[in-house]
């Protein structure tokens, strides 16, 4: 804090001035109250899709301003000089700073991650659905939409505010990839350059990756837009069934089947090159995974008899695994997704409903989610 004396007819004028975002006291030179700290920030809250952008505004203050994360934003990031955050595959909260060029500073709340949770495509008695639900609490759910075509066993994510549903299955592997800004009118934008289903899917470096699946054996293809689709490298083995995950600066496959299961967890930087990582505790394919506060889950799935487990096993680093509490019912088939600050298991060859967990103990919920039915993707979501 400042003080400054001003000699006016023989008395003293004691002068104290606060800044209203950061700063104290006054400019020389400047008579009265600091204007330069009446900067503000917007939106505020702001709320920003997985896998998407948001451009925060800076008002007021003196121009020349920087953007910041105050604390750790995860795998957010932000421009300094635009305000423009770019969120990555995982939710969570966020502080954004901004600073205005003689040093104030005005924040805002920032939420990763979309506020609906949104269900699509799958299949009852082997036949596919076009049907998408939606959910904002996991319980009451309602029909919003339908894809253009019957789809089971691709992948559903929400990618630069829109929701993209990539390829899977009719009745056989298919190569389409639809696209829709709230969930319910959906168009095809573009193909994947093999058809296939039961494939590993992220979202890692702000592109869109698949790695082999039925109909695509070791292939590896990446996309910046969902529309054109690169071939990037190989698995070691054709492979379907398993799982991709991105955590870190690199792409996590995880178990998977051809001719035999598999127990391997492979990771790479691009997909271009594979390093063999460890094992998980039970060879298993269609199973699911997450990434959740850089912890490697993997639920669920089956063996070649075929038997559904229930296991759940986790890891911090994906050599070292262990097993923890395993679903209310062996299921494979079912998309896990983090929602309401829980993980929850939508589905699966159980033919049962809606599971989830607080990370210590699973719940099995009574809902309207449409049963029986397996093999349907996931993602969270709120229409810009």
């Amino acid at each position: 804090m400042r003080t400054r004396g001003i000699a006016l007819g023989g008395s003293l004028v004691l002068s104290l001035a606060l800044g209203g975002c950061g700063r104290w006291g006054f400019d020389e030179g400047v008579a009265g109250p600091d204007a330069a700290c009446a900067l503000t920030v917007s939106p505020n809250p702001g709320r920003v899709n997985l896998n998407s952008g948001l451009t925060f505004v800076a008002e007021g203050g003196v121009p020349g301003y920087t953007f910041a994360f105050d604390g750790d934003p995860g795998g957010a990031t932000i421009e300094p000089t635009t305000g423009r955050v770019r969120a990555g595959p995982e939710p969570g909260t966020a502080i954004v700073q901004v600073t205005d060029a003689v040093g104030c500073r005005a924040t805002a709340d920032l939420t990763i991650g979309g506020a609906t949770l949104w269900y699509a495509g799958g299949s009852t008695m082997a036949v596919p659905s076009r049907e998408v639900w939606r959910t904002n609490d996991g319980l009451a759910w309602s029909l919003a939409g339908t894809l253009p075509a019957r789809r089971t066993n691709g992948a559903l994510v929400a990618f630069r505010n829109q929701l993209i549903f990539i390829a899977g299955s009719d009745g056989a592997q298919v190569m389409t990839v639809f696209a829709s800004a709230d969930g319910a009118t959906w168009s095809t934008i573009g193909a994947l350059p093999m058809p296939a289903s039961n494939f590993g899917f992220a979202v890692h470096g702000d592109r869109l990756i698949v790695v082999g699946g039925n109909g695509n054996g070791d292939n590896v293809y990446a996309s910046d837009d969902g529309v054109t689709w690169s071939m990037v490298g190989r698995l070691p083995d054709p492979n379907h069934g398993g799982i991709l995950l991105s955590r870190g600066d690199r792409l996590w496959y995880v178990g998977g089947h051809d001719g035999s299961l598999y127990d391997w967890v492979l990771s790479s930087v691009d997909g271009a090159v594979w390093t063999m990582e460890g094992t998980i505790p039970l060879a298993r394919e269609y199973h699911s995974g997450l990434v959740v506060e850089g912890t490697i889950w993997v639920v669920g799935g089956q063996d070649t008899t075929p038997t559904r487990l229930a296991d759940v096993s986790v890891s911090g680093d994906g050599t070292n695994w262990s097993s923890i509490a395993p679903l209310p019912a062996a299921r494979a088939f079912s998309p896990l997704v983090k929602f309401l600050d829980r993980i929850w298991s939508l589905g699966g060859s159980d033919m049962g409903g809606v599971f989830s967990t607080d990370r210590t103990t699973w719940t099995q919920h009574t809902t309207n989610f449409p049963v029986p039915r397996q093999g349907g993707a996931a993602a969270v979501f709120t229409p810009p």
